[in-house]
């Protein structure tokens, strides 16, 4: 079963009832999601006009990133309830799929990474460093994921999860 959307019909068959109530579930969760955050990334800009400190750029980092990665499952779920397989049926749009999906994902997780060292070294440590440094550690963890996800695709690891939702690196599948 190496086509994908045999693959995909042969996953939305066996994953009929839970894919769209777990769509259903994506879509508003991550609406509730969007809003909360577009409230957030306005009222950040409505009250902090000045220069913003590092922590607070890495936050409005770590929320669009996130309002991102929300507006992916948004499209993922209403493709899912409008029955589109056609950003799944190759392994090209797999990959893209699983990219976006990763990278913006494990950015947001980084970020949080970066802010709580940051926030240690000048609360604990009483040391500023300049900003170029906190921007490097990310770029070191974003060169990290599009080496993980140029590995997992060439390696065929990239594969339609049982849900039939959206595309995602299967351990089983790398070669």
């Amino acid at each position: 079963m190496k086509d994908k959307a045999a693959l995909y019909d042969y996953l939305v068959s066996k994953a009929s009832p839970y894919r769209l109530i777990s769509a259903i579930y994506v879509l508003s969760m991550n609406s509730i999601t969007s809003i909360i955050l577009l409230s957030l990334l306005a009222s950040i800009y409505k009250y902090n006009k000045g220069k913003k400190n590092i922590d607070l750029k890495l936050c409005i980092l770590i929320i669009f990133f996130d309002l991102s990665s929300a507006c992916i499952a948004i499209s993922d779920s209403v493709s899912t309830l409008a029955n589109y397989r056609g950003y799944m049926s190759t392994p090209l749009r797999c990959n893209v799929v699983f990219a976006f999906n990763f990278i913006l994902y494990t950015s947001s997780i980084y970020l949080m990474g970066i802010v709580s060292l940051e926030r240690c070294l000048r609360v604990v440590y009483k040391k500023e460093y300049p900003h170029r440094l906190y921007y490097s550690i990310y770029l070191v963890f974003l060169a990290d994921d599009f080496i993980i996800t140029i590995i997992a695709s060439v390696t065929n690891g990239v594969d339609i999860l049982p849900n039939a939702l959206y595309c995602f690196v299967v351990p089983s599948n790398t070669g």
